[in-house]
């Protein structure tokens, strides 16, 4: 799982979460975030995690198999779900 065009795409994926953070959400600007803000945001970037790893998993499921790819989809969900539970405060 190393093709240049993977890496290419991944480093477009997070650069264009890095722009859209900065533009929309903080940029240096000083607001009261409202919890539906926080909310609406929460589900974007779980929205945009979970189309990565779909993404992941139809290009396992093509090259590797459906055993790598599932295995390899559980694992993604597993640790971002951790990551998640240990984010929060």
């Amino acid at each position: 799982m190393g093709t240049w065009w993977l890496w290419s795409g991944f480093l477009v994926i997070v650069l264009g979460i890095l722009w859209i953070d900065l533009k929309f959400v903080g940029g240096g600007h000083s607001h009261k975030v409202s919890i539906k803000e926080a909310g609406i945001w929460t589900l974007v970037w779980i929205s945009v995690a979970m189309l990565f790893n779909l993404g992941v998993w139809f290009y396992l499921k093509q090259t590797a198999g459906l055993e790598v790819a599932n295995q390899q989809g559980l694992e993604f969900l597993t640790a971002y779900l951790i990551e998640k539970a240990l984010a929060v405060d």
